[in-house]
């Protein structure tokens, strides 16, 4: 046994499409939280 695994392409593309979906819900979150408290600071403002 040499310990070398061959395919797998399908779980790697699968583990980085999983990460850049994780990613992107997570950069919509903070910009919606952005969003939502710039409206809310503007309605502050006297």
């Amino acid at each position: 046994m040499r310990g070398v695994i061959e395919g797998g392409w399908e779980f790697v593309i699968a583990a980085y499409a999983v990460t850049a979906a994780v990613l992107g819900l997570y950069a919509s979150s903070i910009l919606l939280r952005l969003r939502t408290e710039r409206q809310r600071a503007m309605k502050q403002v006297p």
